[in-house]
């Protein structure tokens, strides 16, 4: 449903709740930030098999995740009724960073005035 490029701030302890029927659900999240002008801190679900993409993830990785936007309402017992909205991920793709002249040639000097 969309993709948002993403620096790993926190993974999170995996959380497994019972479910009707001897069925386990298994959640674990990821705190990430995004960029530009004004950042966002974000947490994004993983869902039972998607769990296993967080292995090869660190803090700090900045990540390309493709994502559902996942909405369900609930009513409480005294019938207040409320609604929660999940980013559930799908697909991770590690994001090359964008490289400065400097790191490209560290000992090159630039010049503003360019002759042309």
């Amino acid at each position: 449903m969309g993709s948002v490029k993403v620096k790993i701030q926190e993974i999170q302890d995996l959380k497994v709740f019972s479910g009707k029927e001897e069925k386990e659900f298994k959640v674990q999240s990821v705190i990430v930030k995004t960029g530009g002008d004004y950042p966002q801190e974000l947490s994004i679900d993983f869902l039972q098999d998607k769990i296993g993409m967080l292995n090869n993830l660190k803090i700090g990785d900045v990540v390309e995740m493709s994502y559902n936007l996942k909405g369900r309402k609930w009513k409480n017992p005294n019938g207040e009724v409320r609604y929660f909205t999940t980013l559930a991920c799908w697909k991770i793709d590690k994001a090359e960073q964008e490289v400065s002249v400097s790191d490209q040639s560290p000992g090159r000097e630039t010049e503003e005035d360019l002759p042309f």
